[in-house]
């Protein structure tokens, strides 16, 4: 049942909305970019969940993991309790912003 309500609510809370909150993160000229490594560090996340919860459950049992890993939650919490996060930019004048795109350097193949 702990794993149906799981996906359940995963699917209803930070899975879709995980592009569209970057897409609100990022300037139009970056957007890519950004939203490219949002879609990555997701990615490594579920790969190193699926890596570290056996581990942790055959070291702790299933119980303590459980506790161990709810606090990957509340470190989120507190995170955005203390970043102050404004995804529409309305205090933000994008007329007025500076943009500092370097150009790079191709590297030969």
């Amino acid at each position: 049942m702990l794993p149906v309500l799981f996906i359940f609510f995963h699917s209803a809370g930070p899975g879709p909305n995980g592009k569209s909150i970057a897409a609100l993160s990022y300037r139009s000229d970056i957007r890519t970019l950004g939203t490219g490594v949002t879609g990555m560090l997701g990615s490594f996340g579920s790969v190193a969940g699926l890596y570290v919860f056996p581990q942790l459950q055959a070291a702790f049992g299933v119980g303590t993991s459980l506790m161990v890993l709810s606090a990957v939650p509340l470190l989120g919490l507190v995170t955005c309790v203390i970043v102050k996060w404004d995804p529409t930019r309305v205090a933000v004048n994008l007329e007025e912003e500076q943009v500092r795109l370097e150009r790079r350097e191709t590297v030969p193949v």
